[in-house]
């Protein structure tokens, strides 16, 4: 399992973590000739070529978060029957850079559709998952899983706010996860409302979400160390994302303003839980392979406000 929590702290709100500059230098002589487990005889050949455009978009200050991330998204996925064919790479990078300065991905990303069931289920299907996976119970005492870890704090923020009937009663020794089944509507004014505050700590701090899609491709490497294939950590990583905007827009409203120290807290918490429970990226493939069902393209709609 990959670990994202230990650094996190250093990364995000630092503007200079991130500073990328290529180097000439011989496999043997990176990371002791390891790659996330991999060496340089079993080292997929597409995977420095992947990770290299991936870092250009990411670092294209004229797209916003969520374009960098529709279009290294939609890169991966076209990319996949080509992964053994550097030269089909190159010229798809061409084609993609190419249709970047003409707007042509941009009006692609405009026209996704927002919908907001299915960001709330897949949101509430895992934030259940990540709790009674682990306690099988859903009523517990608040006081026994705080001493757990820092993430049931984050997380019962988010719960709070949306205001269920569970959530507003007087008992405050019920600990509440996301039903499914619930209509969205609560979770999707929550998302609506907490925006301002959070696009104020991001006016405060905009190499934030970069620093951490920065870290996350290089320190991730494509999930290629478990078998993964780009596409598929593609989709890994945007429910990562849905997960903890949710999460901070819980933490916005309750608290009224983001802080460093909430935000390293929620990030430190979150990926310490998914490291630790290696089992939830087997139960996040199959929802989307479910969802998947019904469109290909259905985890591209998770990007769309």
């Amino acid at each position: 399992m990959y670990s994202r929590s230990c650094p996190v702290k250093n990364v995000l709100y630092d503007p200079e973590a991130m500073m990328i500059s290529t180097v000439t230098q011989y496999q043997n002589e990176l990371s002791h000739g390891n790659i996330r487990g991999l060496t340089a005889a079993n080292l997929p050949t597409y995977l420095a070529f992947i990770r290299d455009f991936c870092f250009s978009i990411a670092l294209n200050s004229e797209l916003n978060f969520e374009q960098q991330l529709f279009i290294i998204g939609l890169f991966l996925k076209q990319s996949d029957s080509h992964l053994n064919n550097i030269t089909r790479l190159s010229e798809l990078a061409e084609n993609f850079n190419i249709m970047i300065s003409d707007g042509t991905l941009l009006e692609h990303f405009q026209a996704l559709p927002s919908v907001s069931a299915i960001k709330w289920h897949f949101f509430a299907t895992q934030d259940s998952f990540f709790v009674t996976h682990i306690y099988k119970n859903k009523e517990i005492p608040t006081c026994n899983i705080k001493k757990f870890d820092d993430f049931i704090e984050c997380q019962q923020m988010l719960m709070r706010s949306l205001n269920t009937n569970e959530a507003s009663s007087n008992n405050d020794n019920i600990f509440i996860v996301a039903n499914p089944n619930r209509e969205h509507h609560a979770y999707t004014e929550i998302l609506k409302i907490s925006q301002k505050i959070i696009d104020e700590h991001l006016a405060e701090y905009p190499h934030l979400l970069n620093n951490f899609l920065l870290y996350s491709i290089y320190n991730d490497q494509f999930m290629a160390h478990l078998g993964k294939r780009p596409t598929e950590y593609f989709k890994f990583l945007i429910l990562d994302i849905l997960m903890l905007k949710s999460y901070l827009a819980g933490i916005a409203i309750q608290q009224e303003k983001l802080t460093k120290d909430s935000v390293v807290k929620l990030f430190q918490s979150y990926f310490r839980r998914r490291q630790h429970y290696p089992g939830l990226l087997a139960f996040m493939d199959e929802k989307i392979k479910e969802a998947e069902l019904q469109s290909e393209y259905v985890i591209f709609s998770l990007l769309k406000n």
